[in-house]
């Protein structure tokens, strides 16, 4: 191949690349191209920490809402106040639970049932313990499906070797939680903590490696200990056999790692359904 000529190299750079490389006060153009280089940078971190800065601020603002207000009580009053009563024949069903219930939005399709969802993101089992009685047993349902925990069991990432003690105390708060309503004549359907997935680029820094695993180690002390009751009222979902794939959350189910998709939840509606016509069967009002 035969070498480009200078018009044509002239033609096919940036004026102020050639002139930099070639031509003018050399050492002043490559001067002014350091400098622009530079500003770039510092526009860029300067945006960053704009972003960094408004994150933060977002986040100390959420952490004293929770100190405020731990169950986040204005979250269902208006639709408490609304709910309407069971159409006749027909008894009523509250979903509780974290994100995973509250984006549960095509619940499974039950007959002669009204299908409640208080599901609130980011829920602990503290917090649902402090919210049971207004926001579950106040509605005065015949069953109740529970899913939580993985927001106890995420915090095994935050303090390394609190496994054991995070462990232990989110299994006595679900235990409670599923004792405090078959103390009420309520039938409980229980769907063990969903599996761990991979966990996406802006969550590595803090779940990975080592947490991962003591977060899955958790996870399956809880489940196995709740798969194991034999509890009268009490139904257990593994979730596992459902949701897994090779011990981990089924890529083809979730949107971010860690939230269902459609197809996730179509896969979940297809389990809870036959649980919960058996456990609505034996209810109060159909005996």
């Amino acid at each position: 191949m035969s070498e480009r000529t200078e018009n044509e190299e002239i033609q096919d750079t940036p004026p102020w690349l050639y002139m930099a490389v070639h031509g003018g006060d050399t050492r002043a153009m490559r001067w002014k191209l350091a400098c622009g280089i530079s500003l770039l940078a510092l526009s860029a971190s300067g945006l960053a920490n704009v972003g960094l800065f408004r994150g933060t601020i977002a986040q100390i603002h959420e952490k004293f809402e929770i100190q405020l207000d731990p169950t986040n009580e204005r979250r269902f009053v208006e639709d408490n106040r609304a709910l309407a009563p069971p159409p006749p024949g027909a008894r009523r069903v509250v979903f509780v639970g974290d994100s995973h219930i509250e984006r549960w939005k095509e619940l499974p399709e039950v007959g002669g049932a009204q299908l409640v969802n208080r599901g609130w993101s980011g829920e602990t089992t503290a917090q649902e313990l402090l919210r049971l009685e207004r926001d579950v047993i106040a509605l005065a349902p015949s069953v109740v499906v529970i899913e939580l925990g993985s927001n106890d069991t995420k915090c095994v990432g935050l303090f390394p070797g609190e496994g054991e003690r995070i462990a232990s105390s989110c299994h006595k708060n679900l235990s409670l939680l599923v004792e405090r309503l078959l103390e009420r004549d309520v039938r409980v359907v229980f769907l063990t903590l969903f599996p761990v997935g991979e966990p996406d680029l802006a969550h590595r820094m803090v779940w990975s490696g080592a947490a991962i695993h003591a977060m899955i180690s958790a996870q399956e002390k809880i489940n196995q200990a709740f798969v194991a009751m034999k509890t009268p009222g009490l139904t257990v979902i593994d979730s596992d056999p459902v949701l897994a794939v090779g011990g981990r959350l089924n890529p083809s189910y979730t949107v971010d790692g860690t939230h269902l998709n459609q197809a996730g939840y179509r896969a979940l509606n297809g389990a809870v359904k036959p649980v919960l016509e058996a456990a609505l069967a034996t209810s109060r009002g159909a005996r």
